[in-house]
């Protein structure tokens, strides 16, 4: 079989002068069999690995969802035990992005947050 994975992304914008609408979609093969979707606490005293289980052989396809209400989480790498944000994740906001063989690492505003993880084998 081919194409098992498909993925969407749109933004949208509309304000006076400001308009964008732009969006792609694909699909790609997925030649593993294994899946991970959890729920991780993110504390906010320190960065912290995003937990990824160990059948996962290759990690492909993430999607980072912030479950809390009232914080943002930051995602990014552990670059010489400094942590290089990449990612801004508001109350609710997610993102969706192919991870490269790096692990990441999260890190909450103010208080601990729940972080949605869900990861698909390619």
């Amino acid at each position: 079989m081919a194409n098992e994975i498909s993925v969407s992304v749109s933004l949208k914008s509309s304000k006076i002068n400001v308009s964008m609408n732009v969006g792609t979609s694909f699909q790609t093969d997925m030649t593993g069999v294994h899946k991970q979707s959890v729920n991780q606490l993110i504390g906010f005293n320190a960065h912290e690995p995003i937990e990824l289980v160990t059948d996962l052989g290759t990690p492909g396809f993430i999607h980072l969802k912030n479950l809390d209400p009232t914080n943002f989480i930051l995602i990014g790498v552990d670059v010489s035990a400094a942590f290089t944000k990449m990612i801004h994740l508001d109350p609710g906001q997610a993102t969706v992005f192919q991870i490269a063989n790096v692990p990441l690492f999260a890190q909450a505003d103010t208080a601990d947050c729940l972080l949605q993880v869900d990861i698909l084998e390619v």
